[in-house]
Protein backbone atom coordinates (compact mmCIF):
# COMPACT_ATOMS: atom_id res chain seq x y z
CA UNK A 1 0.00 0.00 0.00
CA UNK A 2 1.37 3.48 -0.71
CA UNK A 3 1.99 6.05 1.69
CA UNK A 4 -0.31 9.15 1.79
CA UNK A 5 1.04 11.80 0.36
CA UNK A 6 1.03 14.89 2.96
CA UNK A 7 2.13 18.18 2.36
CA UNK A 8 3.53 19.64 5.43
CA UNK A 9 5.96 23.22 5.32
CA UNK A 10 8.90 22.08 7.07
CA UNK A 11 9.15 22.54 10.62
CA UNK A 12 5.23 23.80 10.79
CA UNK A 13 4.00 22.28 13.93
CA UNK A 14 0.76 20.49 13.28
CA UNK A 15 0.27 18.54 16.76
CA UNK A 16 -2.59 19.82 18.40
CA UNK A 17 -3.16 22.75 15.47
CA UNK A 18 -6.13 23.52 13.61
CA UNK A 19 -4.74 24.75 10.09
CA UNK A 20 -7.32 26.61 8.37
CA UNK A 21 -7.44 28.76 6.04
CA UNK A 22 -10.77 31.92 5.22
CA UNK A 23 -11.54 34.63 2.88
CA UNK A 24 -11.94 37.89 4.27
CA UNK A 25 -13.78 41.12 3.82
CA UNK A 26 -11.42 42.20 0.89
CA UNK A 27 -11.82 38.68 -0.60
CA UNK A 28 -8.17 38.17 0.19
CA UNK A 29 -7.29 34.33 1.04
CA UNK A 30 -5.54 33.74 3.88
CA UNK A 31 -3.72 29.92 3.84
CA UNK A 32 -2.24 28.47 6.57
CA UNK A 33 -3.60 29.63 9.71
CA UNK A 34 -3.03 28.51 12.70
CA UNK A 35 -6.81 29.10 14.50
CA UNK A 36 -6.03 27.50 18.05
CA UNK A 37 -9.14 25.44 19.97
CA UNK A 38 -8.52 26.27 23.40
CA UNK A 39 -9.94 24.77 26.50
CA UNK A 40 -10.91 27.18 29.57
CA UNK A 41 -11.53 25.95 32.86
CA UNK A 42 -14.72 28.76 33.24
CA UNK A 43 -16.61 30.97 31.04
CA UNK A 44 -14.94 33.47 33.46
CA UNK A 45 -11.60 32.79 31.59
CA UNK A 46 -12.88 33.85 27.76
CA UNK A 47 -11.57 37.32 28.09
CA UNK A 48 -8.79 36.85 29.05
CA UNK A 49 -8.05 34.03 25.88
CA UNK A 50 -10.16 37.09 24.02
CA UNK A 51 -7.35 39.34 24.77
CA UNK A 52 -4.36 37.09 23.58
CA UNK A 53 -2.94 38.04 19.87
CA UNK A 54 -2.65 34.84 19.65
CA UNK A 55 -6.65 34.60 18.49
CA UNK A 56 -6.70 34.64 15.04
CA UNK A 57 -9.83 34.41 12.77
CA UNK A 58 -11.03 30.38 13.46
CA UNK A 59 -9.98 30.23 16.61
CA UNK A 60 -12.22 28.21 18.92
CA UNK A 61 -12.71 28.60 23.04
CA UNK A 62 -14.50 26.13 24.79
CA UNK A 63 -15.91 24.62 28.44
CA UNK A 64 -14.90 20.98 29.27
CA UNK A 65 -17.32 18.63 26.99
CA UNK A 66 -18.18 21.22 24.53
CA UNK A 67 -21.06 22.61 26.70
CA UNK A 68 -20.19 25.91 25.66
CA UNK A 69 -17.64 26.95 22.69
CA UNK A 70 -17.22 30.06 21.09
CA UNK A 71 -15.50 30.44 17.85
CA UNK A 72 -13.11 34.25 16.45
CA UNK A 73 -15.05 35.83 13.56
CA UNK A 74 -13.18 37.51 10.36
CA UNK A 75 -14.72 40.41 12.01
CA UNK A 76 -13.08 40.44 14.95
CA UNK A 77 -16.57 39.00 16.98
CA UNK A 78 -17.00 35.95 19.41
CA UNK A 79 -19.67 34.02 18.30
CA UNK A 80 -21.21 31.18 20.30
CA UNK A 81 -21.21 27.83 18.50
CA UNK A 82 -22.52 25.92 21.44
Amino acid sequence: MAEPIVDIPEGFQVYGNSVMAYLDADDILHTNVNALCIMIPSEAKKSVVEAMPECVPGTMVFLSGWVHAWQYGIDGTWTQIM
